[in-house]
């Protein structure tokens, strides 16, 4: 029973060597291009290039700028400030 079972580990581990090594990611190629020796045609996914011509839009429909807008609160508020004060340095 060892003997059996000690050739079974051995065909598990060379069927898991297999799968794992087994390269199953896709292969991304550009279209037109031919693909490769060895590769399985269902790996390979082919990449296509597509220009999209933005719709027509009439330039009245397109939003009015707007100019900031600045008051004279916002410099008040800037001249009641005071600077931050900070406690004194020194070794203690």
């Amino acid at each position: 029973m060892a003997r059996n079972l000690a050739q079974r580990l051995d065909r598990l581990e060379r069927l898991a060597a297999a799968l794992l090594t087994a390269d199953t990611s896709p292969v991304y190629l550009r279209e037109g291009e031919a693909i490769p020796e060895g590769i399985d045609p269902e790996r390979v996914v082919f990449i296509v290039r597509t220009f999209v011509e933005p719709p027509a839009r009439v330039e009245d429909e397109l939003p009015a700028t707007q100019e900031p807008i600045f008051s004279d609160e916002g410099s008040q508020r800037q001249e009641r400030r005071q600077p931050l004060e900070y406690p004194p340095l020194g070794v203690a």
